[in-house]
């Protein structure tokens, strides 16, 4: 408990200008009150502890928000953490998010309303203007400065304006971490050519992309390892009949390198389960699948693909709330190992079975009474953790929470 403390000392000050203070006195609140964007959103911190990125109210524009990012490397606790660099919005483009990867790098997302001629592209009407967002993401440093546009990055020559703000409207590329690689992420990127999506493994610190796999029309990629990069799930549908589809997920087998249909993990159309593969154990080598084949509600499983079988016994379950999610150590001394699991109650909740974690967490929760924290990303030897709160629900509110929950499953 020692330990818990000395992070909570130092967090408690280096978090001061990221926690909103409440009147001590109700007060009535305004419509523009409630639809006033916060001070701050979105906080996230890089892998290595050494600068925040978030979304911040623009200096020179209250309404108007701006990209941020916190400098951690020599924090004073005895001031407000205050932004380091500040990237306000431009034109109709407004931020809506930013996220700290590592090698000093980090992901912006914009967008900017518009109303155009679709085609059927996305959300969009088949015929006539459609109002919708136009998303942008960026790659930029940790001082916010410069924004690269990764929309450009893949071959844009002789696209029409169509094809290219289809590509803007329904594919925003995704990341991938390699969390024991200090240098590099997987980018996933639908290609102008053939709409196909494309992973690259990208090097954070010079820019170079070396392009790894790519789904087709048959297969798309499911889990990627985050240990190296390998693929180690894909994901298959087929028309049956009519309106009548089934969709296989396919696992690696290691002895053979070729890819297998799991017939306990199939599902269709018509009894619509949910099943996903969330994770992957190096120990016994099986896979964690949230699924609600056997219950009304999600709960994590193992899945052995050598015998086609889950194990007997639930790994984790809630009696009210479906399970989302297992949380795997992320760094050289626990990659692998189970801290915790995730459900989706009022909002996705973390449970930790992990003592160290769970003594963070529950010091936080003596720190900042009624608030819910929530803890959301820290180092590796633990001692600089990223929380966030909020105040805690009424227990009426709960009440009725609850009870809706419980409806909806009869």
């Amino acid at each position: 408990m020692t330990r818990a403390i000395s992070i909570l000392s130092g967090l408690i000050g280096a978090c001061s200008a990221l926690c909103v203070s409440l009147p001590a006195q109700a007060e009535e609140l305004s419509a523009e009150a409630f639809a006033k964007a916060p001070a701050v959103a979105g906080v996230t911190m890089s892998a290595e502890g050494d600068f925040l990125v978030g979304i911040v109210a623009d200096p020179n524009n209250p309404e108007a928000r701006a990209l941020a990012s916190w400098d951690l490397s020599a924090i004073d606790t005895s001031k407000p953490l205050l932004p380091s660099h500040i990237t306000p919005s431009e034109g109709r483009m407004t931020f809506q998010s930013g996220i700290a990867l590592k090698a000093g790098k980090a992901v912006a997302v914009a967008n900017q309303p518009g109303t155009f001629n679709l085609n059927g592209c996305g959300e969009g009407n088949t015929t006539g203007a459609t109002k919708t967002w136009v998303y942008k993401t960026y790659l930029t440093d940790s001082d916010v400065a410069d924004l690269e546009d990764l929309n450009q990055r893949g071959n844009t020559v002789g696209l029409s304006e169509l094809t290219l703000r289809c590509l803007e409207l329904a594919a925003a590329p995704g990341f991938i971490d390699l969390p024991l690689d200090p240098d590099h992420i997987i980018i996933a990127r639908v290609e102008s050519d053939d709409l196909q999506t494309r992973f690259s493994k990208v090097n954070l610190r010079n820019g170079r992309s070396t392009p790894l796999y790519r789904d087709n029309s048959l297969e798309s990629i499911g889990f990627i390892d985050p240990r190296d990069g390998k693929v180690r799930t894909k994901q298959r549908f087929d028309n049956v009949s009519g309106n009548q589809y089934v969709f296989d997920v396919l696992i690696l087998d290691e002895a053979t390198g070729r890819f297998e249909a799991e017939p306990p993990l199939r599902t269709d159309t018509e009894t619509r389960n949910t099943v996903s593969i969330v994770g992957f154990d190096e120990e016994t080598r099986k896979y964690f699948v949230a699924t609600d084949k056997f219950s009304d509600k999600v709960a994590i499983y193992l899945y052995d693909p050598r015998t086609d079988a889950f194990d007997d016994e639930v790994l984790f379950a809630h009696p009210d709330f479906d399970a989302s999610g297992v949380v795997l150590g992320q760094h050289e001394s626990d990659f692998g190992e189970i801290l915790g699991f995730t459900y989706n109650g009022a909002d996705l909740t973390y449970y930790w079975v992990d003592p160290d974690i769970r003594s963070i967490q529950e010091g936080l929760e003596q720190a900042f009474p009624g608030q819910m924290v929530y803890l959301r990303k820290w180092t590796g030897d633990r001692n600089r953790v990223l929380f966030d709160g909020k105040p805690e629900a009424p227990a009426d509110l709960l009440s009725a929470a609850r009870q809706v929950q419980r409806r909806r499953h009869r």
